[in-house]
């Protein structure tokens, strides 16, 4: 509230064009924040049309696509549950009822690992193609869990997405690395692969190698330049393989903080190295 306050002041006729832009483009993201959708709306619509700056117009234009409030959306199915705002492109052909209960059996099974849910309504937009997003500016594919939106296309899997926003919206972690938040999506996807063998596979097509103390803290990045045809459904074996042998509680320990240190200290230093080992010994089988 304090933020929307002294966003309203620098709104005078007095200021400059590109100021209040700005101000107004900043002003849409609090209220948005806080639930204000009405006003959020009409605040990135203000700043959007004033056109004052190329850059303020471009950004308050996409927020509006991210968020829903473009008029595109007018076209797009929309439908409220008590858990999320499901949109659909019109050139999604499943139909909206099983759309729902798809997203809806997904959001159940998260809730139950994660011991709750978000702490506000999700908005969900489903695509027909990354093609057709891309059209309208857009990379999809990706959640935004400071916002609890997600985008992503019909076909990619139902709960890869929503994990991240339910990760950050329940646990609020203070820590978060790549092999571990990423791993876990995969493994919350919904699909009921398993794990270890899409691992294999993976490696095998690729002839890629497996390092998981040197991807979890020496070297991150080099986890992140890898292939995703290797990186997930490896980081997704690792986490499963972390929940199989820790059990669910103590995986959400290390959620909360997901630094290699602070899984040593759950798990005991010794047993997460052996368990290190076997993992990467059970991929080359």
């Amino acid at each position: 509230d304090r933020a929307i306050s002294h966003l309203k002041r620098t709104l005078s006729p007095d200021a400059p064009a590109h100021t209040r832009a700005w101000s107004l483009n900043f002003l849409g993201k609090a209220h948005y924040q806080l639930g204000h959708l009405a006003a959020a709306d009409s605040t990135f619509r203000a700043s959007r049309d004033m056109r004052a700056t190329e850059n303020s117009t471009k950004s308050s234009g996409r927020w509006m696509r991210v968020l829903g409030f473009d008029e595109m959306y007018n076209q797009w199915m929309r439908t409220n549950t008590d858990r999320f705002t499901l949109f659909g492109s019109p050139r999604v052909e499943t139909s909206t009822d099983r759309l729902v209960e798809r997203y809806a059996s997904a959001w159940n099974d998260l809730a139950t690992f994660f011991g709750g849910a978000p702490d506000r309504q999700v908005r969900l937009f489903v695509w027909a193609s990354r093609e057709e997003a891309k059209q309208r500016g857009l990379t999809i594919g990706v959640a935004e869990p400071e916002y609890a939106v997600v985008h992503k296309e019909v076909s990619q899997t139902s709960g890869h997405e929503l994990a991240h926003v339910f990760e950050d919206r329940v646990l609020s972690p203070s820590h978060q690395a790549g092999l571990i938040s990423e791993g876990l999506a995969v493994y919350l996807d919904q699909t009921g692969r398993d794990r270890l063998e899409t691992a294999r596979q993976a490696l095998g097509e690729t002839g890629g190698q497996v390092s998981i103390q040197d991807w979890w803290k020496k070297n991150p990045e080099a986890w992140a330049q890898l292939s995703g045809r290797i990186r997930y459904p490896v980081a997704g074996a690792f986490v499963a393989y972390l929940a199989e042998r820790g059990g669910r509680k103590t995986l959400l320990q290390l959620l909360r903080d997901q630094r290699l240190e602070r899984a040593r200290t759950i798990y005991g230093a010794d047993t997460l190295s052996g368990w290190i080992a076997s993992f990467e010994a059970k991929l080359k089988k």
